[in-house]
Formats: structure tokens, C-alpha cells, sequence
């Protein structure tokens, strides 16, 4: 009935250093991407992706301040955002 084909994932780090005074770590960021593909029939298949990433340079320097760090790391507002929702509604 339905097929599958196999998941596919990368990893990628990214690393970048200032050599300007004062030279430091600007970007020690890891990115992952996941995705996979399920067909129902020759007619219908279904594909997801899912990708994230974390920047570790606010935690492993202390060149940037505590409130540029949390404005740059992801919240639980894309969680709420991107999910999905229903409503149900009674007669």
C-alpha cells in the first residue's frame, strides 16, 4: 500500500572569528536538517522537513551582553506560531 523512502539528514557547523580589534568568535553555529518523504499511493505522498539551529557563541564568549543573547535565541513564540491549531464548535 504505502511506500516509504528513507530519511535523509545533514549537519553543518559554521564557525567565524573577527580578526578587527578585538579579535574574538562571532559564529559557532550547528545546523541540522531532517526529512523524509511516505507515499500513500502514486497519487498522494506526504514530505516533511524540519531544520534548527543553535548559535553557542553567545555561551561561549562573553563578548556580547546578556540581553543581546536573549534576543537572539529562539522562543516558545515560534513553537506557538508554527504549530498547528483547531477549534471545535458545539450547536
Amino acid at each position: 500500500m504505502g511506500e516509504s523512502a528513507p530519511a535523509a539528514s545533514r549537519l553543518a557547523e559554521e564557525f567565524a572569528y573577527r580578526l578587527h580589534d578585538p579579535g574574538d568568535v562571532s559564529k559557532l553555529k550547528t545546523l541540522g536538517w531532517l526529512e523524509g518523504k511516505y507515499a500513500f499511493s502514486d497519487a498522494v505522498a506526504v514530505r516533511a522537513a524540519v531544520r534548527g539551529w543553535y548559535d553557542a557563541v553567545f555561551d561561549a564568549t562573553d563578548r556580547y551582553p546578556p540581553t543581546s543573547s536573549a534576543t537572539r535565541r529562539p522562543t516558545s513564540r515560534c513553537a506557538r506560531r508554527c504549530s498547528p491549531s483547531a477549534t471545535a464548535t458545539s450547536t
